[in-house]
């Protein structure tokens, strides 16, 4: 409450509006409390009394002397003890801006929870019931130690599904996940919720770092090494040279026709030249013969994706072959796909020379 144009407040002797005015004229002075608690104020002639009531109690100013801790983790979560003066029952607690959960309340003291925030150094403020409020610049928001796991990465093959997740911990989720340095394997994505996955279309070892944000946009990084293999880890047994199939003998499933351009053939290779069920992948040397145009053939798991990466690339009428090791999926079977333009063939012969198991 706010009295304007008045002299002096004091306590009177006044019972009455009336009584008030007498004293006023006799004593000089505009307002006053009786021994009731209600308040009289006079006009500027002193000729009427323009208030008389109980009103409620005339807060003062609260102050805060000092917070502790000054520092705490921007998840939020902190036990902060606000010392101050004239704090009220109903008093809010704000971080920057934010409002706190406050445990505990005397006159002199708050006990608050810090809420969630981004960091940096942000100033506390204490609002009474009345709007009085007071402010202590100083509480800091540090942000944690954020780590990912796993610690390292399991090995990809050639042409077969990855899929692993990454996840973040020690922060406030939700977490969002990029590559920040180096470069994936060919074929293999990172998406923002942290899942690594695609079909690699090359061998190799690949180093790269991966970046996870919290929802108060701090970080932490790990640093991978993600090997691409083109067999899964086997043992090798060998087998006395045998031919697979060959697209120009008679039509079967391991004969004619040749392959045409575009377009996948299948081939189940496992129970064939010694390749038992189980099979992991097979050695083997791919001739192609006769193309009608210029191309590639790209041999992988039958259940796979067709990869990016060829085996054997030709020119229109060239006989070439390459000698190469071809995953198989778990049916022992493997797609073909010759890359060249649709409506063109090219023929095939795979010799097998053994296998991993």
């Amino acid at each position: 409450m706010k009295i304007i144009e008045c002299e002096q407040v004091c306590d009177c002797t006044s019972t009455t509006p009336d009584a008030f005015l007498l004293d006023y004229y006799s004593m000089a002075y505009s307002a006053c409390f009786d021994g009731n608690d209600n308040l009289y104020v006079a006009d500027m002639d002193r000729s009427r009394v323009l208030y008389y009531d109980k009103p409620t109690a005339f807060l003062n100013q609260p102050t805060i002397s000092s917070i502790s801790p000054t520092s705490g983790s921007t998840s939020g979560g902190t036990s902060v003890t606000i010392t101050g003066t004239n704090f009220v029952s109903g008093a809010t607690v704000r971080f920057g801006g934010t409002n706190a959960a406050v445990n505990s309340l005397s006159s002199t003291s708050i006990l608050a929870t810090s809420p969630g925030h981004v960091a940096g150094t942000f100033p506390v403020t204490v609002t009474n019931p009345d709007g009085q409020s007071a402010s202590y610049t100083g509480f800091t928001y540090q942000c944690p130690s954020i780590a990912l796991s796993p610690a390292s990465l399991p090995q990809g093959v050639v042409s077969t599904l990855y899929s692993q997740g990454i996840t973040a911990s020690g922060g406030a989720p939700p977490y969002t996940f990029a590559v920040t340095s180096g470069a994936l394997p060919s074929g293999l994505t990172l998406s923002t919720g942290g899942l690594l996955s695609g079909t690699p279309a090359a061998a190799g070892s690949f180093t790269f770092t991966v970046t996870a944000t919290d929802a108060w946009g701090c970080t932490g990084s790990s640093s991978y090494s993600l090997t691409i293999t083109l067999v899964p880890a086997a043992r090798f047994y060998s087998l006395a040279p045998c031919r697979v199939l060959d697209t120009r003998d008679p039509a079967g499933p391991y004969g004619a026709p040749a392959l045409s351009g575009a377009a996948v053939r299948t081939f189940v290779i496992a129970g064939r030249c010694g390749v038992p069920a189980g099979a992991k992948a097979i050695s083997a040397n791919l001739v192609a013969v006769g193309p009608t145009s210029g191309g590639t053939i790209i041999a992988y798991p039958a259940s796979s994706p067709v990869p990016l990466a060829g085996m054997l690339s030709y020119a229109a009428g060239q006989t070439i072959a390459v000698q190469s090791t071809i995953p198989l999926d778990s049916n022992g079977s493997i797609g073909v796909f010759p890359y060249q333009a649709g409506g063109t063939t090219v023929n095939l012969i795979v010799d097998v020379s053994g296998y991993f198991q």
